[in-house]
């Protein structure tokens, strides 16, 4: 986003606004990913490798088409995706410039998110690490040199060789990632699954997945709402949501760290019937995101000056910047409870209760306060804000009460051997 703020602001608010409709597509890849990961990471819990293996398989596999399908999406239908979201003509301009390469490279990412949560499962996180280093070190020397080398030519070509960078950067980490699973030999027990076993295996992992899929694409069907909202109060509003947006990725990043790391352990262990230590797990990484959290948004309001600095020059924007990274402080408890806890309660198997309520809150509760307090009451950009802080509480709160339930004890694939 920093170099797309070097290019102009109306640059950075139009990719912004379409980054709302491509987290369909990521979230999409990385909950299918994330959910055969989790049930792959309970039977090697169970001790049951072969089963694993053959969930990995499949995982691949589904990865490949979904990418493939979204590719295809982003390329064809670029400019009537931007004029639907609301757009003024020449966002739209900058917007259909910046997607159909996008689309080129969403298989590239697609299937490295597969290979991912294959080497989160065996515990290989800092193979991820150094995939993850040297993608975006990539990504940010060929987003440096284009500018540099062709940063003077139309707005449009800047965005498209910014894009290009991000589809270049994603290709590296495919082959890096391909590379460290072979060397770590988690590729050699894929391979042919028998046809009547395939069911079984999708059976367990839709179960997982269609929910995890569903909650996040609800979520983010909201944001491309409530970006709607926003546009309709001017690109400064637009831009500053997108800095904003930026800045928090750090301290949501934080809790998503620790809810993947915690969700494997807590798999295994669900596998394993040590519902105990599952349990322990889950409470200490519930604090552990929300003390980091708390501290990574108060240096940034410390130090707000300088680090919006570095994205606009506009003081209006680092003002109000400033007030809603105060308001998040404040939402930063329920925005960790809603993901660590909602990853957790997916990784055991239990995830459509939690889902369900989930889209219920978002759109029954999260939107129309959205319009309520950023439109009616003119709050504007910082009543968004205040309907975010709302969404994510309540959404928090019946994800600790659907915990201490602890029907999450005879779900995954807990629930698939009782009945065989």
């Amino acid at each position: 986003m920093y170099f797309l703020a070097q290019i102009s602001d109306q640059a950075a608010a139009s990719v912004g606004a379409i980054l709302a409709f491509l987290g369909f597509g990521m979230l999409t890849v990385s909950s299918l990913s994330r959910s055969c990961c989790n049930i792959a990471t309970q039977y090697l819990g169970a001790g049951k490798k072969q089963d694993a293996n053959h969930v990995f398989t499949i995982a691949i596999a589904l990865s490949l088409i979904v990418g493939l399908a979204w590719s295809l999406l982003l390329i064809l239908f670029s400019e009537t995706i931007a004029v639907a979201l609301g757009l003024d003509s020449d966002l739209v301009i900058l917007a259909a410039a910046y997607m159909p390469i996008i689309g080129w490279g969403f298989a590239f990412f697609s299937i490295r998110r597969a290979l991912a949560s294959i080497m989160e499962s065996y515990g290989h996180t800092r193979d991820n690490l150094l995939s993850s280093i040297v993608l975006n070190l990539m990504n940010l020397g060929l987003n440096a040199l284009f500018l540099i080398q062709f940063g003077d030519g139309p707005d449009t070509t800047s965005i498209q060789l910014i894009a290009l960078a991000t589809v270049s950067s994603w290709f590296t980490g495919l082959l890096l990632s391909i590379g460290l699973a072979y060397r770590r030999k988690l590729l050699h027990g894929l391979g042919w699954i028998e046809k009547e076993k395939i069911r079984s295996y999708l059976v367990q992992i839709f179960r997982i997945a269609i929910p995890a899929i569903a909650e996040p694409m609800a979520y983010q069907g909201s944001r491309v709402a409530v970006t709607m909202f926003i546009v309709s109060m001017g690109s400064m509003a637009l831009a500053t949501n997108v800095y904003v947006g930026q800045a928090l990725t750090f301290v949501i990043l934080i809790a998503v760290a620790v809810s993947q790391g915690s969700s494997v352990l807590i798999a295994n262990s669900v596998g394993a019937k040590d519902f105990s230590n599952a349990n322990d797990i889950l409470w200490k990484s519930l604090g552990l995101a929300t003390v980091s959290t708390i501290f990574v948004t108060f240096w940034l309001i410390v130090f707000y000056r300088p680090v919006f600095g570095l994205l606009t020059s506009d003081e209006s924007i680092m003002s109000l910047a400033r007030d809603i990274l105060l308001l998040s402080l404040v939402s930063d408890l329920g925005r960790c409870m809603n993901v660590v806890v909602g990853a957790n309660l997916r990784a055991t198997g239990d995830a459509v209760f939690n889902s369900t309520t989930g889209m219920i809150v978002m759109w029954c509760i999260a939107v129309p306060l959205a319009y309520f307090f950023g439109i009616v009451l003119d709050f504007g950009l910082m009543g968004i804000f205040m309907a975010n802080a709302v969404d994510e509480a309540i959404r928090g709160l019946i994800c600790i009460y659907r915990w201490r339930q602890n029907i999450w004890q005879s779900s995954g694939i807990n629930r698939q051997l009782a009945t065989s």
